[in-house]
């Protein structure tokens, strides 16, 4: 079994059957990470970029998918949906690069604090609950 953990400083992979743990490497200031079931982590950075890769290895850097820090990011049933301070929530494709919904909104409120957000589809609309 693998999870994924972030700091302040440093991004980590961990086994759990082999009692190992891998730095994760070319990251800059991750607040928030997630995976999905098909082996694809996913980071959120302070500077608006979600970072995919698999296993140690950096995939991709979708530049400005925020203009503010990303505060929540959720890997499900193949889409990635982010939120930040920046007051939008992106629901993208797996590997984060196409945009499949977006919403900007006053309601939206800052997440300054927040260190995670609930997102679930329990039908077809989004719920987002925190």
């Amino acid at each position: 079994m693998e999870f994924i953990t972030c700091s302040n400083t440093n991004v980590k992979l961990w086994n759990i059957n082999n009692n190992q743990e891998k730095p994760i490497t070319g990251l800059e200031s991750i607040c928030c990470v997630s995976s999905d079931k098909k082996g694809m982590y996913f980071g959120g950075g302070s500077n608006g970029v979600i970072y995919t890769f698999r296993q140690c290895d950096l995939i991709s850097k979708i530049e400005r998918a925020h203009s503010d820090k990303i505060t929540a990011l959720v890997a499900r049933k193949g889409s990635v949906v982010s939120a930040g301070e920046d007051k939008k929530i992106a629901v993208r494709s797996r590997n984060a690069e196409h945009i499949l919904y977006e919403v900007t909104s006053k309601c939206i409120p800052y997440a300054i604090d927040l260190s995670l957000i609930h997102i679930s589809e329990p039908t077809r609309p989004l719920y987002i609950s925190y």
